[in-house]
């Protein structure tokens, strides 16, 4: 989607949207910022820092392709198996390394975090 179709009132649109019922203080308070800034930024008159728009989508499981440009992406459809496929990438990436130390501290970081499902 090119630039200029970008638009910081639909972006606060989509903010407002998912903020839902939430008031904007209680929003507030989950992202970290002030409840006036949630207001300029579903105002329109704020871009949100990459951070907030960052937590954002952490939090309310939304792609930033959405909250920036309203497009849906598989990422919301599918969040889980997205999330899976990309631990399982990057576990794979580590242990195929020719790095015997990087493959050792990978296999010691998984079984100090999954130690009891390992």
């Amino acid at each position: 989607m090119p630039i200029e179709d970008f638009s910081k009132k639909q972006l606060g649109k989509r903010v407002a949207e998912i903020r839902g019922k939430l008031k904007q203080k209680e929003f507030a308070e989950i992202i970290g910022v002030s409840r006036s800034y949630v207001g300029n930024i579903e105002q329109g008159i704020t871009m949100p820092s990459l951070e907030v728009l960052m937590k954002i989508c952490h939090q309310y499981h939304v792609s930033l392709d959405y909250i920036v440009y309203g497009t849906k992406s598989s990422q919301q459809t599918s969040e889980s198996n997205s999330d899976l496929e990309e631990m399982i990438d990057v576990l794979t990436r580590l242990i195929k390394t020719n790095n015997p130390d990087l493959i050792g501290w990978t296999k010691v970081q998984f079984q100090k975090t999954f130690g009891e499902y390992y």
